[in-house]
């Protein structure tokens, strides 16, 4: 009988919904870059290169094909996990910090350390606030969803604040390691992530989050994704309200973001809707439309 029950724990424990492997050997992760200072639009490829060891741990190699300037992060990570938790090796200090964990409830809290960009011998700590929970379907597996708030601890008044949507697998859906656009020391006019385009890997398979039409491809700017655009989006430069209008029948889900990739305001809608922006600084800023089977959408509009 104490072999029968062991038996039947190991199987419902194989077949939990939730059953996770973060950053498995061959996975890519692509996500789209942009410059603050010129109209440049490229693809960023993130992959696991390999297993290793790091401080007596097997953990992942990453390697990424590109760089993104405003991520301050390194050219190499590790990472190594468990059926819950996700650690990012920090080489600053020497040691794993906890980047995502999925058994969090809202209201749970932990905390990353990072060294300064001015000053790289002080240490900053990025706390890391669950929002909220959620599920979500992709390939018809069951995945976790965290809404995240970084916030840069050390930073002046006001904090350094980056909202984050991340997804079991698929890691931080703004960038992979998002928290370090909390940085407040520099103002940064560089390389920025516009989002994850793609991610597969051998378990969960392929999956386009459809803020491109390609994975890959360079120069695939919002003008030209404009341009095959059924949402409209008006008036835009903004100066009091923008107005936001669907063909389709279905609901739309509507991101709101500044060009630091900080979510600012989501709504869901059918049809039309709009968001008063005669209280937001003046600038640009990133709308994202998606509705499931139709159509998705990133644009840049303007507020005046």
């Amino acid at each position: 009988m104490k072999q029968l029950s062991l038996l039947a724990i190991l199987l419902a424990t194989s077949l939990s919904p939730f059953a996770q492997s973060f950053a498995p050997v061959g996975a890519e992760w692509h996500f789209g870059k942009a410059s603050s200072l010129y109209p440049i639009y490229e693809a960023v490829r993130l992959y696991v290169e390999k297993d290793t060891v790091v401080l007596g741990d097997t953990c992942s190699k990453i390697v990424k094909d590109g760089d993104i300037i405003c991520s301050f992060r390194p050219e190499v990570e590790f990472i190594k996990s468990n059926a819950d938790s996700v650690w990012l090796y920090n080489p600053d200090f020497n040691q794993f910090e906890l980047l995502f964990d999925f058994s969090a409830q809202a209201g749970d809290s932990w905390s990353i350390l990072e060294t300064t960009v001015n000053f790289p011998n002080d240490t900053d700590t990025v706390v890391v606030h669950v929002d909220s929970i959620a599920t979500t379907t992709i390939n018809n597996t069951a995945l976790r969803v965290l809404y995240l708030t970084y916030t840069n601890a050390g930073s002046p008044n006001p904090p350094r604040v980056v909202e984050a949507e991340v997804i079991e697998r698929l890691g931080d859906m703004s960038f992979l390691f998002n928290f370090g656009t909390t940085r407040q020391q520099v103002i940064c006019d560089f390389d920025y992530s516009t989002g994850l385009r793609c991610y597969e890997d051998g378990v969960l398979g392929f999956h386009a989050t459809g803020i491109a039409p390609s994975c890959t491809d360079n120069n695939v700017s919002v003008a030209e994704n404009a341009a095959a655009d059924p949402f409209e989006i008006f008036p835009n430069p903004a100066d009091r309200r923008l107005q936001f209008r669907s063909p389709y029948p279905t609901p739309v889900n509507l991101e709101f973001k500044d060009l630091n990739g900080r979510l600012l305001y989501r709504e869901t809608f059918t049809g039309q809707t709009s968001i008063i922006t005669e209280s937001l600084p003046s600038g640009i800023y990133w709308v994202q439309l998606h509705t499931e089977g139709h159509a998705n959408s990133i644009r840049k509009v303007v507020v005046r």
